[in-house]
């Protein structure tokens, strides 16, 4: 299917990273694309971009994919029942959104176990096979059974209160599994093992902020459970690399509120930190100055720690400065960060300050107005003349961006900083000029190749006499036969001419159609030539330039012509007229490549292989296109003399002529 082909290479890359770095429940030797598609109950895979997006967006984890499949089944069969407003699965922010509202629609049970939940036998037996703590109408739980996650997940999207209990014990087995109900019944379920505290709609919880609100009485237990984990955790595996063991076996005790540390887990605490320092990235060392990098979660959680700043789990990007005298300055390209930065920057040798520097540009995104503008005032503090030209050009480019963004949203109030003039070369202006940004290229830099590229970008600019007066015919021709033709309808009367026409083609084949309108229109003075024979002759022209142009032309055309067009351009076979599609035609097609076999008709390819004594040879891997199979098999051996010229095949008008039958 060409829309699952379309939607794995999006999203593919996507949810293999999102697997790797923060779901614990995929296993590594998958492919987590197919894996998610199973999600997906409809068999023309009509909510595959839901299951995607909202995997992407860390809406739920791979073991929970039998609960979206659940889902997902009902809304397929109920959705007609539904409001036509919700009816539309691109709408559904999450999976709980779904499931909410087709809970209000009376299409499900909200309470999946009430009926269990009446029995006093099952709570009698729940609370048996469980560790039941109490405080201030607070009641904490370490689960013990299946049986038990069920009964106490009654009324919650938990993937651990599954019937076969599977779930339930790959999550036991790591650690412990404990659920809080509040005095008001809210329910919440916690994992040490993974560091996750989710709701009741299975929606992810700051576990510091939770923390808070509980009875202190359960904070032993919780700890205790930290360092039961840890004691296991502790036993070396061979092969493991310092890293692996960080994002596989520590990094979400790491993560924990200082609370549950202990002596348990301080050796392997020091041995990553220091692992993970040795794995910073040098930049750049210059004059006693150093500057580093962080590679990822690993080597930032490991400076971080060494620098004595709360880890969230954030793989942002960090920069370390280590003075001459070690002073260490740490900058994670945030507003205040680049504040506070500038008087370092000043002080840092020119070549570590640019690297510096260029990284936070390259770490600047432009819906950061706020981190722009410390960007720039961070830019502004050096002298211009100390910063190297390809410095410039990057930071143009992103600024050029900015700008763009602006235009989009129809708020100029936004744009900011500068560049000074002296440091405006010609390729720092062309970036300006592919941006459209006309008043940030001073006057002395308004070059013909930066006059020629603005026009281009900017249609404004078309009409500005000091632009316009740079350009050359040809100029002319590439600048309004862009966008494949579509700017020809601005082109000024006075250069609507036969010798224009001629040097739009040889200029931009690609707006050969517009402009063969045009030309019959009567848009363009021909100087008294017939306009067939000026259709013609461009026709032909662009054709000579790119066999591709072929699409374009409507007007008959040779034998010899098209046979002239397969040998440079296999792929154009298809816009051969059927009648001329005969053995020597398509073996010359195979000159250039195999892209045209798909399109031979069936006769052609019988009497190549009987030429071959029934072997394949050139037509081994034949199979005739799929979007006018039944043609290229249907048609036989031309009899009698084929007419002179014919337009192109049109293999679009077919099967819009086949739909129109049917």
């Amino acid at each position: 299917m060409k829309r699952i082909e379309f939607l794995k290479k999006k999203w593919s890359k996507r949810v293999a990273e999102v697997a790797q770095s923060g779901d614990h429940s995929m296993a590594r030797d998958i492919d987590v694309f197919d894996y998610l598609l199973s999600a997906d109950p409809s068999p023309k895979k009509l909510y595959a971009e839901f299951v995607m997006r909202t995997y992407a967006s860390g809406e739920y984890l791979a073991e929970d994919v039998e609960r979206i499949r659940e889902s997902l089944s009902l809304f397929h069969v109920n959705k007609r029942r539904l409001p036509v407003e919700r009816r539309d699965i691109g709408n559904y922010p999450s999976e709980r959104d779904l499931w909410t509202v087709l809970t209000e629609a009376g299409l499900v049970e909200s309470e999946a176990f009430s009926g269990k939940a009446a029995k006093r036998s099952d709570r009698s037996r729940a609370h048996l096979e469980s560790d039941v703590i109490t405080a201030d109408g607070w009641t904490m739980v370490r689960l013990g059974s299946a049986f038990s996650a069920a009964w106490w997940g009654m009324g919650t999207r938990w993937c651990t209160t599954e019937k076969s209990g599977r779930t339930y014990k790959s999550y036991a087995d790591r650690g412990a599994l404990r659920v809080f109900v509040s005095p008001e019944g809210v329910k919440h379920q916690l994992h040490i093992a993974t560091g996750s505290l989710c709701d009741a709609k299975d929606m992810r919880v700051n576990l510091t902020k939770f923390l808070g609100t509980i009875p202190p009485e359960f904070i032993p237990s919780m700890r205790a459970d930290v360092g039961e984990l840890c004691e296991r955790m502790m036993v070396p595996v061979d092969g493991l690399s310092p890293e692996h063991e960080f994002r596989y076996r520590f990094n979400s005790i790491l993560r924990l509120p200082q609370e549950f540390f202990s002596a348990e887990v301080t050796e392997a605490v020091d041995r990553l930190r220091r692992a993970g320092l040795e794995q910073l990235g040098t930049l750049c060392e210059c004059a006693g100055w150093t500057l580093k990098a962080t590679r990822g979660d690993f080597t930032s959680w490991a400076l971080h720690t060494e620098l004595g700043i709360d880890y969230e789990g954030s793989n942002r990007y960090l920069l370390l400065v280590v003075r001459p005298d070690g002073t260490r300055v740490v900058s994670n390209f945030g507003v205040a960060s680049m504040e506070s930065i500038v008087p370092v920057v000043v002080d840092m040798p020119a070549p570590l300050r640019e690297t510096f520097l260029s990284k936070a540009v390259g770490s600047w995104t432009s819906g950061d107005r706020e981190a722009g503008v410390a960007l720039h005032n961070l830019i502004s503090s050096v002298p211009p003349g100390e910063l190297s030209a390809s410095f410039w050009q990057a930071w143009a480019k992103r600024l050029g961006g900015h700008d763009v963004n602006c235009r989009r949203r129809n708020t100029p109030e936004e744009r900011f900083g500068s560049i000074p003039d002296e440091a405006v070369t010609e390729k720092v202006a062309l970036v300006f000029a592919k941006q459209g940004t006309r008043d940030r290229i001073p006057d002395g830099m308004l070059t013909r190749d930066v006059a020629r590229t603005l026009a281009k970008a900017d249609p404004a600019s078309r009409n500005d006499p000091e632009i316009t007066v740079l350009f050359t015919l040809d100029d002319i021709a590439d600048i309004y036969g862009g966008n494949g033709g579509r700017n020809l309808g601005g082109l000024p009367a006075e250069y609507r001419t036969y010798d224009m026409a001629r040097r739009i083609v040889k200029e931009r084949r690609g707006a050969l159609r517009e402009l063969l309108k045009m030309v019959r229109a009567g848009d363009f003075d021909l100087g008294g030539l017939p306009v067939d024979a000026v259709v013609e002759e461009l026709s032909l022209a662009a054709i000579a330039d790119s066999a591709a142009s072929l699409i374009d032309v409507d007007i008959p055309l040779t034998r010899n012509t098209y046979l002239d067009i397969v040998r440079r351009d296999a792929g154009m076979l298809s816009w051969v007229p059927l009648a001329y599609r005969d053995v020597e035609l398509c073996s010359a097609s195979k000159i250039h490549s195999e892209h045209g076999l798909c399109h031979f008709p069936e006769w052609v390819v019988t009497e190549i292989r009987d030429a071959n004594d029934g072997k394949h040879g050139i037509t081994h891997n034949y199979r005739p296109s799929m979007k006018y199979a039944a043609t290229l098999r249907g048609l036989s051996k031309q009899d009698g003399d084929v007419a002179a010229a014919l337009p192109p095949f049109s293999v679009q008008a077919l099967v819009a002529e086949l739909g129109a039958r049917a």
